[in-house]
């Protein structure tokens, strides 16, 4: 399967879904290639930002866990990386 390269961009507005999410990060640290977080404590949430390589199925089902723990938003943006270059 073609791997894609991706951005993961996590909301988290209730800090009682962080445990969930390090357990699900954890699971999936694998595809993980960068990892930022900034914390917004005045306005509210924190931000963090994952850059991801891996296949679809497995960039989706990390998403889909993601989107599923109550107290934060999580979306993804994927693009095709191609080893060869075009002429």
């Amino acid at each position: 399967m073609e791997k894609k390269i991706g951005v993961i961009l996590i909301v988290v507005q209730n800090r009682s879904a962080v445990s969930k999410l390090q357990e699900i990060l954890s699971q999936y640290s694998y595809i993980i290639r960068s990892r930022q977080g900034l914390n917004l404590e005045n306005e509210g949430y924190s931000v963090i930002t994952l850059v991801v390589q891996g296949d679809i199925d497995t960039l989706n089902a990390l998403t889909g866990k993601l989107g599923r723990i109550s107290g934060l938003k999580a979306k993804i943006i994927t693009l095709n990386i191609s080893n060869k270059e075009e002429i």
